[in-house]
């Protein structure tokens, strides 16, 4: 892992980007389960609609991960760069039909090559990033899902959240919660994930290794009994299910921003009923919608409202792919959100 801030590793400047492109670059390539190689390929061209990115770096997302240990209905190798969806970087090169950036812009895009010097996507997969943003990192992806599921919120200032969760996604939750006003009470089983998410604006923390009634009865007192009006549900687990649901206040919102994979799950339908929760699915993929969130986040960020950096706690190189992929598998304490600097 690179011993350094993000601030000293990123491209500072978009002259890299002004400079003339080579023909060849290098990506990572996964070849087999488990296993990543650095290889010289094409630098490819951009389409007339296109615009060819030279990247600054790409957040790992837990379903890399999934793509990277798991051979069953993969082909092998994959794309040179794949899957890397979370880049972001500076305008290299734009193809005639282009009007939405232009050569030496900052830019986030959603891709799924960006494990690689260079990617090319087409311009509505691109979203020009602020001067307030120069100093951050800016995961694409992860933040577009953030900002999609925020927007299905009923957070205003005075509101009071709980988040359940405090990885990468709650932690962006909480950080966009408090930044517009709201009292935000963040829930997790790892104790330096709620020290960050304090920073992040959270008013109050929950370790989540008490038992249930326990977190509730801590829940109910620091909000006067009146429970949360909003409630994030981000682990996508079974417990934390439970849990958001107990701490959501009759005609409260409960949202399902979590991933919930394995298969069923049990949910408390009798209290569901009993307070008339509003119940929001707003995990999505759906690209149109990303592509929206994308620039939410973009918006958001220029504002000053939304801050990435402070949640990416482990950066790498290119050639350390592998072992960005490893430690996102293993969560070390400490971890909460891998970035490969290219």
């Amino acid at each position: 892992m690179l011993g350094m801030t993000y601030g000293s590793a990123h491209i500072s400047s978009p002259v890299a980007a002004l400079k003339t492109v080579p023909e060849t670059m290098l990506a990572a390539v996964i070849d087999a389960p488990g296993h990543v190689r650095i290889e010289e390929v094409t630098t490819p061209k951009p389409r007339p609609n296109e615009v060819l990115v030279q990247i600054e770096g790409c957040g790992i997302n837990p379903d890399d991960v999934i793509i990277w240990e798991n051979s069953e209905h993969r082909d092998y190798p994959l794309a040179p760069g794949a899957p890397g969806r979370e880049a972001w970087g500076w305008v290299a090169e734009v193809g005639e039909e282009v009007r939405r950036v232009k050569v030496g812009d900052r830019v986030a895009i959603l891709s799924q090559r960006g494990f690689a010097e260079y990617d090319v996507v087409t311009q509505e997969e691109v979203a020009r990033l602020p001067i307030q943003t120069l100093e951050m990192p800016f995961p694409s992806l992860v933040l577009a899902q953030a900002m999609n599921i925020f927007s299905r919120s009923n957070v205003e200032e005075g509101t009071t959240v709980a988040v359940v969760g405090a990885g990468i996604l709650g932690s962006i939750l909480v950080n966009l919660s408090a930044s517009i006003g709201a009292s935000v009470i963040a829930v997790s089983r790892r104790q330096f994930a709620l020290e960050i998410a304090r920073e992040l604006g959270a008013a109050q923390t929950v370790l989540m290794n008490l038992k249930r009634g326990n977190i509730v009865d801590k829940v109910l007192k620091v909000t006067n009994g009146r429970l949360c009006d909003v409630v994030f549900e981000v682990m996508g687990r079974q417990e934390s299910l439970f849990v958001a649901t107990e701490l959501t206040k009759p005609d409260g919102q409960l949202i399902l921003a979590g991933s919930h994979v394995g298969g069923l799950r049990q949910v408390n339908l009798e209290m569901w009923s009993d307070r008339g929760l509003d119940i929001v699915n707003a995990h999505s993929r759906n690209q149109e919608l990303l592509r929206t969130g994308l620039h939410l986040a973009v918006d958001e960020a220029g504002r000053g409202r939304l801050n990435p950096g402070p949640v990416c706690s482990h950066i790498y190189d290119l050639a350390e792919l592998g072992e960005a992929l490893s430690t996102t598998k293993q969560r070390p304490d400490g971890f909460l959100k891998a970035i490969v600097i290219v």
